[in-house]
């Protein structure tokens, strides 16, 4: 089949690189008034950022290979678009520090933290860095609280965030430092949990209340602060100490592409931030360090003025390159394992609570409001289902009311959703973003299935729904609260389906759409931008080759966790390339 080549490309003009012998997917079946091209498509050339010569035949490819062209042969593997993850938080994954998600008893946690006890002290004889965790399961701190580190770390603060970054436990040490041992301050939406004397247990919950503690936890908390909460609320970081985390930070985020790269990932969407995250990511650019497309929000908390809305648009217009920004992130609830998620029937075992809403509902319809009038988007974090209804109904009564008609409005994680919203996800064309890998199998959900019950458990994560009714569902990895391995989400969803051989095929090009053109669309401002999340002429040059066909006869569902990527390109740039 013959095809077009970018007008910048004829006469001589030889390509930057040229792929040939590929089973190659392209996607564009799922692009607004495409079709998808034919599965004999074996190969394109790449002329600087963008595709061309897509579906041609191996001669016309290869006569625009010149002497410097990279020729890649897939060997028959299947190429296909690179992944965007539509839910990452890439500088909180970078400075990450000691991880908990293996320790599962006391003893174990006792040990860790001993251990890294000791390198700290010899790193800081000051005293002053804390000891610092990440990951910790929820099951293992139920029943801990400052005291218990107290008897082996009275002397450095003790900071240890939870798995999802929704909760901390602190020694009595690390909440004195904070301020927080003899007032808690009433500003915040969060909950620093007290004994029945009204003292701190050590349990601080939620963004905005554990952000007192943020200054203290080195190149982690500046990624969690500059992420996750409102400057206003926590004493601002020394500037001498600012620059020294930031370049820090920096240095960790050019090592944390690679963790994307090599599961076939080019693009980010940044659920945390500001623009000074932003800034970081336009000086790596310009410096040549940037692998990975990024598009980056605003956090917008209860206590940020509208003014910081309306900044958000200076953002945009610094959008460039692979840089990008234009939309505003904002928290509803909590999670589950907490019982801060918003649920519209009481937890179990736990009459009369519902959990809570973060914002007043009346104060995020004016934001959401804000966000509309300044063209801006909105992602909304909504784990329970009072909280998706609550965001439905103010997606709705902004958008009935506005000018504008392009609205790409989303929500994020969406586990709980009650049946009669599901369709007006669908009919209101709003995004669902959702995590595969936060899905728990049964038999490993305890304390969601505590405190939710069954019967919410097995409606939850609903997008096979989603996709039957027509709603646009986006992938990501929520990343590092979970590994951003994309064909082990992939396996996630095949496993939780029956489904008969010929069904196989269609629902993993669907699935893949999930991580391809659909998240590349929500980015979309205009239709004059390159395409994106697709194979066809005229699009970016971002794509993957895998080492084997994902779409061969003889291939396995069941084994798409065995599959590996072999190259990452980003930009008409090769970006990763497995080394064997």
């Amino acid at each position: 089949m013959a095809s077009s080549v970018p007008c910048a490309c004829v006469g001589e003009i030889y390509a930057d690189i040229v792929v040939v012998n590929a089973k190659v997917v392209t996607m564009t079946g799922f692009w607004p008034g495409a079709e998808e091209a034919p599965r004999s498509a074996t190969g394109f050339a790449v002329f600087g950022n963008r595709l061309g010569l897509v579906g041609g035949s191996v001669d016309d490819i290869l006569k625009h290979k010149g002497p410097r062209t990279r020729v890649i042969d897939a060997r028959g593997a299947t190429v296909m678009p690179s992944f965007t993850d539509s839910h990452a938080h890439l500088l909180v994954g970078a400075t990450r520090p000691l991880e908990l998600s293996e320790v599962m008893t006391k003893e174990e946690l006792r040990t860790e933290l001993l251990s890294e006890y000791e390198q700290v002290c010899q790193r800081d004889p000051s005293g002053e860095k804390w000891v610092v965790a990440s990951h910790a399961q929820y099951e293992l701190l139920r029943d801990i609280d400052r005291h218990w580190f107290d008897t082996f770390i009275p002397d450095r603060g003790v900071a240890i965030m939870s798995v999802d970054l929704h909760t901390v436990w602190a020694n009595t040490r690390a909440l004195r430092e904070a301020g927080l041992m003899n007032s808690i301050p009433s500003n915040i939406t969060g909950v620093v949990v007290v004994d029945a004397t009204g003292v701190p247990t050590g349990e601080v919950r939620e963004m905005d209340a554990y952000a007192y503690l943020l200054n203290f936890m080195g190149g982690y908390g500046w990624a969690l602060a500059n992420g996750f909460s409102d400057p206003s609320q926590a004493p601002a970081l020394d500037p001498v100490k600012y620059e020294q985390v930031k370049e820090e930070v920096t240095r960790l985020a050019v090592v944390a592409q690679k963790e994307f790269l090599s599961e076939g990932v080019a693009a980010v969407h940044m659920m945390d931030g500001c623009m000074s995250e932003m800034q970081m990511f336009l000086d790596l650019q310009k410096h040549g360090q940037l692998a990975l497309r990024v598009w980056q929000a605003q956090l917008i908390t209860p206590s940020s003025p509208l003014s910081l809305i309306v900044g958000t648009t200076h953002m945009q217009r610094a959008s460039q390159g692979k840089v990008k920004s234009g939309f505003c992130k904002f928290f509803l609830d909590g999670v589950v394992e907490t019982k801060t998620a918003a649920t519209i029937e009481d937890y179990e075992g736990n009459p009369g609570n519902k959990g809570s809403f973060v914002w007043d509902l009346g104060k995020f319809h004016e934001a959401i409001s804000c966000c509309d009038n300044h063209g801006l988007e909105a992602a909304t974090h909504c784990v329970g289902d009072a909280a998706v209804r609550a965001a439905l109904d103010t997606y709705e009564s902004v958008m009935r009311n506005s000018t504008r008609h392009d609205h790409k409005f989303r929500i994020e994680h969406l586990e709980m959703v009650n049946a009669r919203d599901l369709a007006r996800l669908a009919e209101l064309k709003v995004t669902a973003s959702m995590q595969p890998l936060h899905y728990t199998p049964l038999e490993d959900a305890t304390s969601w299935i505590r405190y939710a019950g069954l019967s919410r458990f097995e409606q939850s994560w609903p997008w096979k729904s989603l996709y039957q009714l027509g709603a646009n569902v986006i992938f990501g990895s929520d990343w590092p609260i979970v590994d951003c391995a994309v064909f082990q989400a992939l396996h996630a969803c095949m496993a939780r389906e029956n489904l008969p051989q010929e069904q196989v095929k269609p629902r993993l090009l669907e699935l893949l759409s999930s991580y391809t053109v659909r998240p590349a669309l929500v980015e979309q401002r205009s239709p004059t931008e390159p395409p994106r999340g697709v194979i066809k002429d005229g699009a970016y040059a971002d794509f993957i080759v895998l080492d084997r066909d994902i779409f061969a006869d003889d291939f396995p569902a069941n084994h798409l966790h065995f599959v590996s990527v072999l190259i990452t390109c980003c930009d008409g740039k090769v970006e990763y390339e497995r080394s064997d």
